[in-house]
């Protein structure tokens, strides 16, 4: 139910459809909009998603006009490449970053402190046993 109200919510960016964008993508765009001009293999690793779903994502944002790959200067492999948000990119990063701040505050206040403080615990440790 949380996850149907949160696609609701999400409805355009910069004329991009939301239904070209996953949270896969929004994740990778959040990112990226953090740590500009990264590795995929990097990208993957600050997302905390595997290679090949990351590579694929980003074929995909490639798609979309959203980023662009580049050879990394004085790499020792000329096939390393690196990924950075073009403007568009840019755009639509700050704006999914904006609504889900504003959506964390509102379920913050929504719960309050005492309530907040424990879900953040709750779903730490469940973290922490899935990572074992």
């Amino acid at each position: 139910m949380l996850i149907a109200q949160a696609d609701g919510l999400l409805t355009n960016f910069r004329g991009l459809p939301v239904d070209q964008l996953s949270a896969t993508h929004l994740r990778l765009l959040a990112v990226l909009g953090r740590h500009d001009g990264i590795s995929v293999t990097e990208l993957a690793a600050r997302s905390a998603f595997k290679l090949a779903r990351t590579a694929k994502a980003v074929e995909r944002l490639e798609q979309l006009q959203l980023l662009r790959r580049r050879r990394r200067a004085g790499g020792p492999d000329q096939r390393h490449t690196v990924v950075a948000l073009n403007r568009r990119g840019r755009g639509v990063a700050a704006e999914a970053v904006r609504q889900a701040q504003r959506e964390r505050d509102r379920l913050s206040r929504a719960l309050g402190p005492a309530i907040e403080r424990k879900l953040k615990d709750a779903l730490s440790r469940l973290i922490q046993r899935l990572v074992r």
